[in-house]
């Protein structure tokens, strides 16, 4: 999918990177903005308060990160989906630093208010489509 996006936009400058969001070394003021497209839901809360911290750094000023997801509906739902997550990482013996592809979503309110603790000035849901969000972060 990567490559069809190079392909399509050609005449863009596109910086694409295929990368560990925790491990890549982002550059301080590097992009005018950055995307991220359904995977971030996989991760714990102190994990997404990480990588949103990095992409926020990694902006221009008046830069924006742009996010589409899977949310919970409610805090109930995103208890259910973390207790299931820890449960099926118990019983199958898996590490913590193993990754696991378990969807642990968080609420609407939860997931904008990691994005301002990050230091995004500007958080909205821009889009939403039953539990299907985009979400702009403005730095």
């Amino acid at each position: 999918m990567l490559n069809r996006l190079k392909e399509k936009h050609t005449y863009r400058n596109l910086k694409i990177i295929q990368a560990d969001y925790f491990e890549y070394p982002f550059e301080k003021e590097k992009f005018d903005a950055a995307l991220s497209f359904e995977t971030l839901h996989h991760f714990k809360f102190k994990k997404k308060q990480e990588i949103y911290r990095k992409l926020k750094e990694s902006l221009y000023d008046g830069g924006s990160y742009i996010e589409c997801d899977y949310i919970a509906c409610c805090i109930e739902e995103e208890e259910m989906c973390l207790r299931e997550y820890e449960d099926r990482r118990k019983i199958n013996n898996v590490p913590d630093d193993i990754f696991v592809h378990i969807d642990i979503p968080l609420t609407m309110e939860h997931q904008i208010g990691l994005m301002q603790n990050a230091g995004f000035r500007k958080v909205q849901a821009v889009y939403q489509n039953e539990s299907t969000v985009i979400f702009k972060a403005d730095k």
